[in-house]
């Protein structure tokens, strides 16, 4: 499965985590979400929010990933949403000019970055 292919399976399997303050939409949301996010707090609703996210949205990316025949990056084979979000988090602060884009483009990029695929995997 191409990119494009993978980016809009992300997009339209992205489920809109919503509090009464914000809509996650965007690269910049979700990384304000996640930055805010307290892991160790129980009840924080920015750590679930992230945690559910990253949770979905890397597994949707991992089996879209087995679908096709070229995947743009390549997981460890146990990655926590922590991990996940940590990840993201620092990919964003260094990319300010992609917040704009919708947040699974952005986490796409950021684990493509993070966790590239060797020849041999692809």
């Amino acid at each position: 499965m191409d990119k494009p292919k993978i980016m809009a399976l992300l997009i339209c399997l992205g489920c809109p985590w919503q509090s009464s303050a914000q809509v996650m939409q965007t690269t910049g949301d979700l990384y304000q979400t996640c930055k805010d996010a307290d892991f160790e707090r129980l009840g924080d609703l920015s750590a679930a929010a992230c945690g559910y996210y990253m949770a979905g949205a890397t597994e949707a990316i991992v089996i879209a990933g087995q679908l096709g025949s070229h995947r743009s990056y390549c997981l460890p084979s146990t990655i926590f949403p922590k991990q996940a979000a940590a990840v993201f988090v620092k990919w964003a602060e260094k990319n300010p000019e992609q917040w704009h884009y919708p947040r699974a483009a952005g986490l796409f990029n950021a684990l493509s970055e993070a966790f590239p695929c060797s020849p041999r995997q692809n």
